[in-house]
């Protein structure tokens, strides 16, 4: 079982799921590193993997050789896993989950003062367990998910929603209700980076353009309220530290386009930082410069698992 299969099998999912429930945490984090060593070499995955390794590869300015790449891409992958563990695992312990979830200043600044803004969180860390802890302080906040869900993110989708949260796919009905939200003093949550090969806009995203959503700056422009990049980052330890971004103001240009960009480059630079903290936690499993595919170093194994 790859990490792709637990990522988008509905079945691999509820294994992993019931793992969570039953399973104690030193035999879960050995069978995690087993598994995620495993999925390293599986042929029908790598086109996910050789997405993360150009990913990893544009992050760090194309200074890492093959070796380091793969061990980093590796340990994402663990990390990945060990995240979904931890949220399933003490699903139903709130009072150990916050145990295990601290407070950046920034981050408390905000949530113990909540007031109407766009949070976006880059795919680093743990994206549900920032959200959970979000939950506890915003009940009900509406989160913005992908268009068309696939089954087992459905099944995540679902999940979501037990811990407080309004998880409404991308539609402009989730756009429209996003506004009202935002309008009457609320917040709304949504990710940062997932590729968006469709846009007709290309911020300047480490360096080089990306095909990136900007529904976030253009909900932020409408309702004239500042966006907060958010991140749940594990630490040293296992605990995970909720980091936030200064609350970060749209800035109006006569020229739409140049709007959205010039404020989409902002936030992407905010989530830059936020990602280069752990690196090896940047869980984004699609390619963000598909060009980039073709320049980056393969590990080994993948070189020869596609002569």
């Amino acid at each position: 079982m790859g990490i792709q299969d637990i990522l988008n099998n509905p079945f691999a999912f509820n294994f992993v799921l019931r793992l969570g429930k039953i399973a104690p945490p030193e035999f879960s984090h050995w069978l995690i590193r087993r598994v995620a060593a495993i999925s390293m070499l599986r042929r029908s995955h790598s086109g996910r993997i050789q997405a993360m390794v150009a990913n990893q590869w544009v992050i760090h300015q194309g200074e890492m050789n093959n070796e380091d790449l793969e061990k980093l891409v590796l340990r994402t992958l663990i990390h990945r896993m060990n995240f979904q563990y931890d949220l399933y695992h003490n699903a139903k312990n709130p009072q150990k989950l916050n145990t295990i979830i601290s407070l950046s200043s920034n981050a408390a600044a905000y949530l113990h003062k909540p007031y109407a803004a766009m949070l976006v969180g880059p795919h680093t860390g743990s994206f549900d367990l920032l959200a959970w802890k979000i939950a506890q302080y915003i009940p009900h906040i509406q989160a913005i998910s992908v268009a068309h869900p696939s089954q087992s993110y459905q099944l995540e989708n679902k999940l979501r929603r037990q811990t407080g949260l309004d998880v409404t796919p991308a539609s402009t009905q989730a756009l429209h209700e996003a506004i009202t939200r935002l309008r009457s003093g609320k917040s709304v949550i949504t990710g940062l980076e997932r590729p968006f090969p469709n846009s007709r806009f290309a911020p300047l995203f480490f360096g080089r353009p990306a095909s990136l959503p900007v529904t976030h700056v253009r909900l932020a422009l409408e309702t004239r309220v500042p966006i907060i990049v958010m991140a749940a980052i594990q630490q040293p330890g296992g605990h995970y530290r909720i980091e936030a971004s200064d609350p970060i103001s749209m800035q109006p240009h006569f020229d739409h386009d140049t709007e959205i960009i010039q404020n989409a480059e902002t936030i992407l630079k905010a989530g830059e930082e936020m990602i280069l903290l752990a690196s090896d936690q940047w869980g984004m499993f699609y390619p963000i410069w598909p060009e980039i595919l073709h320049e980056a170093p393969l590990p080994d194994y993948i070189t020869k698992m596609n002569p």
